[in-house]
């Protein structure tokens, strides 16, 4: 049985009138939480191996332990058809470990933007700056059963936590070039757009600065629009990839030394890596809008 609880809050303030009346501002906390409990109906190894044997004190009607029969379990029958002398040694050896994994993220940002920095000939000159700082955790707290392998059929699961703390800024800016105002042939709209963001991770102690470029051109009218940008990528590993605990199950696959021969089940594990580096990217895109 899987459980899953939600939680998002953010608490904020905006406005357009700063200043001259041509600045815009906005600043918040955002806070979320996901909580997922995992239970389940399972056998312990370690009570099984004691159901089986006959000379356990939990069998003895003078222990301490005794579980209210005085037969050890039978394993030589139908589970369709449960034998009854079972019923209660059944019991003693079924168990239902809860798992409780939970990430947190809690962000405060502020930002300032205007329209209107400065005029040119084509129209105002746009620009927005701010800041940011980011909060992540993950925690993953298994059950003492799955910590300590007592789950028949699982693997042992350690308990994993970690966390990051980020900050950022970042600006961007919008020059208008050309404009219905002042258009020249093959020039009624050009728009370059400029922005960058900054970013400090103090888990790993690793920052990075993310350009971006744009340009925007409409060289008849409205009707045509030819657009293009390059920028830079930064992607810090999730907490999942950096602290969470091994996954092991049986997957399909086609062992490549043996000709590519098909193996159904496959021991599979998977292992977060705390030395995990950031990944880096630049991308290039251009659009024509008709």
């Amino acid at each position: 049985d899987n459980e899953t609880d939600a939680f998002l809050t953010t608490v904020g303030v905006k406005g357009d009138k700063l200043f001259d009346g041509t600045w815009g501002y906005d600043a918040g906390f955002r806070y979320s939480q996901i909580k997922n409990v995992q239970t389940g109906t399972q056998v312990s190894i370690s009570r099984f191996n004691r159901i089986l044997n006959q000379a356990d004190p939990i069998f003895n009607p003078n222990s301490s332990e005794y579980i209210g029969t005085t037969v050890a379990f039978n394993p030589f029958g139908d589970y369709r058809v449960p034998i009854p002398s079972n019923a209660a040694s059944v019991a003693f050896a079924t168990v239902h470990p809860k798992d409780e994994d939970t990430s947190k993220l809690g962000t405060l940002d502020a930002n300032i933007y205007t329209t209107s920095l400065f005029e040119l000939p084509a129209g105002g000159v746009g620009l927005a700056f701010g800041g940011q700082f980011r909060k992540e955790t993950l925690d993953q707290n298994p059950d003492a059963l799955n910590v300590a392998g007592d789950i028949s059929g699982n693997s042992p699961v350690p308990t994993a936590n970690g966390g990051r703390r980020s900050y950022a800024f970042y600006a961007e800016t919008d020059v208008p070039i050309f404009s219905p105002k002042n258009a020249i042939p093959g020039f009624h709209s050009l728009n370059i757009t400029g922005s960058g963001r900054y970013e400090a991770f103090q888990n790993n102690n690793t920052d990075v600065l993310v350009p971006k470029v744009g340009v925007r051109w409409q060289p008849f009218d409205d009707q045509l629009t030819l657009r293009a940008t390059w920028g830079e990528g930064f992607r810090e590993p999730s907490l999942e990839e950096l602290y969470s605990a091994p996954i092991s199950g049986l997957k399909l696959s086609h062992d490549p030394m043996n000709g590519g021969a098909f193996e159904p089940e496959t021991n599979v594990l998977i292992l977060s890596n705390p030395n995990l580096q950031p990944e880096e990217s630049s991308s290039y895109n251009f659009g024509v809008v008709y």
